[in-house]
């Protein structure tokens, strides 16, 4: 298979990301959104240097001027309003939550991007936000023949134990692949030939040494794509599920005292036992990775090419995992 020269940052632009407030900007755009602490389940996560920031660098590459973009559960509508500020594309921007939509109108307009108010209104540079889960939104996309240039995909993808009920952007199944495998088995039908989607994941992988989202992306395109991804964090490429989920649950535990466990403990500390007998045993990991998936219009049996990103934010597991355990620690 072809190589498909993932774009190379030359350097790591500074960028600004609070997600104690809901802020960020850089590279001249600011987004707002809801701060990682609010504990409704409606909130709009906010944006962090290893995900969102870099993947909006390195997604620019795939962006032309006038192309037809996707973003799957846009959010503070940070992909949305990047590509159409960077690039002058035209954007559908879908999410299930009225709030998302509203926030990703405001960041919109605060960054002087025009928001039409459907698909026929699309002109360079503007995005149209439409309320729909993406299982909705494909069949109406394929009966009015919308195919799509870029389809961009930064699912939920926080591992959800059984009994726990957090934000809807961080709740992914046990094994966090929940939405992934929804939304990356219908890309390939809104997608155009020899376009992209491009994807950001943590993914589950049942083999030392083997990335398990890379396998899922193959079977949704029925091996008819070719794949390029990148390992982001800054340490170790895949991390042991179990001592990350331990990391996660923590407040949970019964080694937390019970005056700092968050609402809903005790449920969760009596799932969670069974849970990680079941998915964090030994011989499971995580692996978070950046792909762009080019839809191929036959067969190919080339094996995913792996890029090592050397510029990148240095952001380890041990940061990632608390991340997690502040996501679970604030749930409503």
């Amino acid at each position: 298979m072809p190589a498909q020269h993932m774009r190379e940052l030359n350097e790591w632009k500074p960028c600004r990301t609070n997600p104690e407030l809901g802020v960020a900007s850089f590279d001249g755009m600011a987004i707002i959104a809801d701060p990682i602490t609010n504990p409704r389940r409606d909130r709009v996560m906010p944006l962090f240097e290893e995900e969102q920031v870099l993947m909006c660098r390195l997604i620019l590459d795939r962006l032309h001027p006038g192309a037809l973009v996707l973003d799957v559960g846009t959010g503070s509508g940070v992909f949305a309003v990047w590509a159409a500020l960077e690039r002058r594309c035209r954007v559908v921007a879908i999410d299930i939550l009225a709030r998302s939509i509203l926030f990703g109108k405001r960041n919109a307009a605060a960054n002087g991007v025009p928001v039409v108010s459907g698909f026929k209104k699309l002109v360079d540079g503007s995005i149209w936000f439409h309320r729909q889960d993406v299982a909705d939104f494909v069949p109406l996309a394929t009966a009015k023949l919308w195919e799509f240039d870029v389809v961009i995909l930064n699912p939920p993808f926080s591992p959800t134990c059984p009994g726990l009920n957090p934000a809807i952007h961080a709740s992914a199944g046990p094994r966090a692949q929940r939405p992934f495998e929804e939304q990356i088995r219908l890309a390939p039908q809104v997608q155009k030939a020899s376009g992209y989607c491009l994807g950001y994941q943590m993914s589950y992988d049942k083999v030392d040494g083997q990335v398990g989202a890379l396998q899922t992306i193959q079977r949704a395109y029925r091996h008819r794509c070719s794949i390029e991804y990148a390992h982001v964090l800054d340490d170790r490429h895949q991390f042991p599920v179990g001592p990350f989920l331990r990391g996660q649950y923590a407040s949970f535990l019964d080694e937390c005292p019970a005056s700092d466990r968050p609402p809903g403990a005790s449920v969760v500390r009596h799932n969670f036992v069974r849970y990680l007998r079941t998915t964090g045993r030994p011989g499971r990991f995580f692996s978070l990775i950046y792909y762009e998936v080019r839809k191929e219009p036959s067969f190919s049996s080339g094996l995913p090419i792996e890029v090592r990103l050397e510029v990148k934010p240095a952001v380890k597991w041990e940061s990632r995992i608390a991340l997690h355990r502040c996501i679970v620690d604030h749930t409503g």
